[in-house]
C-alpha cells in the first residue's frame, strides 16, 4: 500500500509482461477547503487550504518533479527503471493517462508536457495522446556522475 515516504515494493520487470500500475490523483476537494492525494482510490494525503491560499480558485497549471539522491561522492541513483525511456512502454517508466481537474471540478486531459532533465543521466520524453494511454510521459536513466 503506498503511503507518504514508503517505498514501493512492486516494480515492473524490465521488457517483460508484469506491469505495475500506480494511479495517483491530486485534486482539490470540493467540500473541504483544500487539496487531497490519492493513489488507486485510496486516499494517502491531504493538504488544508490554509497551505496554498493562492490555489482556493483552483490551478491554472500543474507540474510534475522528481530527483534522485546524490550521495556524498556525488554519483546519482538510477531513475525509473534505469533506462533512458524508449518508444515502447515495457521498456520504460511512465505516467499515462495524465488528467487535470479545471476550476468546474471537470476531469481534463492534460495537453502540453514541458521537459527538463540533465540529458547525460536521465531523459524525458513526452507521447503524444492515445486512446489507450490518454497524455502520457515517459523518463528515466542510469544515473552516475551527472555534475548536478
Amino acid at each position: 500500500k503506498p503511503s507518504i515516504g514508503s517505498i514501493l515494493k512492486l516494480s515492473s520487470v524490465y521488457g517483460g509482461d508484469k506491469t505495475v500500475i500506480f494511479t495517483p490523483h491530486v485534486y482539490q476537494d470540493v467540500f473541504i477547503p483544500g487539496w487531497a492525494l490519492k493513489v488507486d482510490d485510496e486516499m494517502i494525503g491531504y493538504w488544508p487550504g490554509e497551505l496554498f491560499t493562492h490555489l482556493k480558485n483552483g490551478a491554472s497549471r500543474v507540474r510534475f518533479g522528481g530527483n534522485t539522491y546524490i550521495s556524498p561522492d556525488g554519483i546519482s541513483p538510477p531513475m525509473g527503471n534505469g533506462h533512458f525511456p524508449l518508444k515502447d512502454y515495457q521498456r520504460s517508466s511512465s505516467f499515462l493517462h495524465v488528467k487535470l481537474t479545471n476550476h468546474r471540478y471537470q476531469t481534463i486531459e492534460a495537453k502540453t508536457i514541458l521537459r527538463n532533465a540533465d540529458s547525460r543521466c536521465f531523459r524525458l520524453m513526452d507521447r503524444r495522446y492515445t486512446k489507450e494511454n490518454g497524455k502520457s510521459f515517459s523518463y528515466g536513466g542510469a544515473g552516475g556522475r551527472c555534475g548536478i
